[in-house]
């Protein structure tokens, strides 16, 4: 069993995002309430885990919130994920298709984004992530063990919050919770405007 929730945090998030050698993919085995009752979601989650147990990749549970619409009315609801390594692009589009997703979140050497199961990107690339409460709002991830939750945020959100906090790095800092993780991104996001003025 590759279960590697206890040596999980953001950081290592962080260092997923960053690192092009390394490929993750985040996937639910959930449908919305229309689609599926509690109790089906919780059968098709433990199908997709056991899945992932058996092919020996690594996995850490996560949860995944959005706002479901519900007739009138607009629901909170979170639903069981997981981000999975150690698998390749073809095993994330299958599961995808198995389990009826609208999507799977995918991260190569080309970036993290979402991808539908025939592998059309959908959406643009995901450079980081953000915990501010703006960020959350709508849609977010947490790992199952903890109650911090982040959202991945794209490259243009990334420069325009750098931007918006340049002058007050400490107030930027509130974003993240992670003071090393903080000074990482300060560093890439330098680089990147190095890189937009050249």
């Amino acid at each position: 069993m590759k279960y590697e929730a206890l040596a999980f945090n953001l950081s290592r998030l962080y260092t997923y995002l960053k690192d092009s050698s390394i490929d993750f993919c985040i996937i639910s085995a959930c449908r919305n309430s229309q689609e599926a009752t509690e109790k089906e979601n919780k059968e098709k989650t433990a199908e997709l885990e056991k899945i992932i147990r058996s092919r020996g990749w690594g996995y850490i549970p996560v949860k995944g919130g959005y706002i479901e619409t519900r007739g009138n009315e607009k629901v909170a609801v979170e639903e069981d994920s997981f981000i999975v390594r150690k698998l390749n692009k073809q095993d994330a589009l299958n599961l995808c298709s198995k389990f009826k997703q609208d999507a799977v979140l995918w991260k190569d050497s080309k970036g993290c984004r979402y991808l539908d199961k025939n592998g059309n990107q959908v959406g643009g690339l995901f450079s980081g992530f953000s915990q501010e409460k703006e960020a959350v709002k709508n849609y977010f991830t947490k790992i199952k063990r903890g109650k911090r939750k982040f959202a991945f945020i794209a490259e243009m959100q990334l420069n325009s919050l750098a931007r918006a906090y340049s002058k007050k790095l400490d107030e930027y800092k509130t974003l993240f919770w992670n003071k090393k993780f903080m000074d990482q991104c300060a560093k890439d996001m330098a680089k990147g405007f190095e890189n937009e003025n050249t």
